[in-house]
């Protein structure tokens, strides 16, 4: 008399490897959601950071330090805002010492993974920290000179004051936000990121800043349009244009502090009207209504 082993049907079989990859997939989506909370969570306490940072630096010096230039004794003179800032940061050394190519904890979100000495991920307004920014009506692109003329590239001294300066509230202006340090698309420079470097003039590609053009369309991840922000770039296509754009570090949301020193995200359906409301301390008009969707 034969007998059948037992065993598993090919339909059982199937059953069976469909359930297997369900569950290794959500334990990897479980596995990377602590990760992913840690980065957004340090990111933003860097963002706030930056922004109290700004008001020491205030309650010092006046007045806000400047996009480009020089501020109070400075030991380097004419410096960006981001090394101006590095006293109110814990930075000291580095404030007195000034190498460009070193790695500044808090000018660093760990989303964007590039080991590179000297990024600034926390791009700063011109709006805000140029006086020339400050002039600008809030929906007229920056005119930082003669384009084929560098040595009329200039961004004016620092002129704002905290809160002197910010006639529509400090809370409804955005002082930093995100931006990748590299496009690995392009030739990187030694020793300094191709994009956003915390030395990086305001008028040059690897200058860590954002808003000198004025939004024409909501956020995208390519920039034809003059977005708001670029949305979640890939590594080959992140703008480095010249200060325009911040860069946002997934598809819901750009990290962003505002000038009251607190810290939150922009939808990328924002609209452009809002966003360049929002990057002016004093263009005189209310955000819209989409600022607190």
């Amino acid at each position: 008399m034969s007998t059948k082993r037992p065993g598993l049907t090919l339909t059982e079989l199937i059953v069976a490897l469909i359930v297997t990859i369900t569950l290794f997939s959500f334990a990897v989506l479980w596995l990377r959601q602590p990760r992913t909370y840690y980065d957004r969570t340090h990111t933003l306490n860097n963002l706030k950071q930056m922004a109290l940072a700004c008001h020491n630096a205030q309650d010092i010096y006046r007045r806000l330090p400047p996009a480009w230039g020089p501020c109070a004794d400075a030991p380097a003179g004419s410096a960006t805002v981001h090394y101006h800032l590095l006293p109110f940061l814990e930075q000291e050394t580095l404030y007195k010492t000034y190498s460009p190519s070193a790695t500044v904890p808090p000018f660093v979100a760990l989303y964007d993974t590039k080991e590179q000495g000297g990024i600034q991920n926390f791009a700063a307004n011109l709006r805000v920290f140029s006086k020339l920014g400050l002039d600008t009506p809030y929906n007229v692109d920056i005119a930082f000179g003669d384009p084929s003329d560098a040595t009329t590239w200039d961004t004016g001294d620092g002129a704002a004051q905290l809160p002197k300066s910010f006639e529509d509230g400090t809370s409804n202006t955005i002082l930093f936000a995100t931006r990748y340090s590299n496009n690995l698309g392009r030739p990187l420079w030694p020793g300094a990121p191709n994009c956003s470097a915390y030395d990086g003039k305001p008028y040059y590609e690897n200058g860590a800043f954002f808003g000198s053009v004025a939004a024409r369309s909501p956020a995208d991840n390519s920039t034809d349009g003059i977005p708001t922000f670029q949305l979640a770039p890939q590594p080959t296509s992140v703008d480095c244009g010249y200060s325009a754009f911040a860069h946002s570090y997934d598809v819901r949301s750009l990290l962003i502090a505002l000038g009251d020193a607190s810290v939150r995200s922009i939808a990328p359906a924002l609209s452009p009207e809002t966003w360049n409301r929002a990057l002016h301390p004093k263009d005189g008009r209310a955000l819209g209504e989409d600022w607190n969707d």
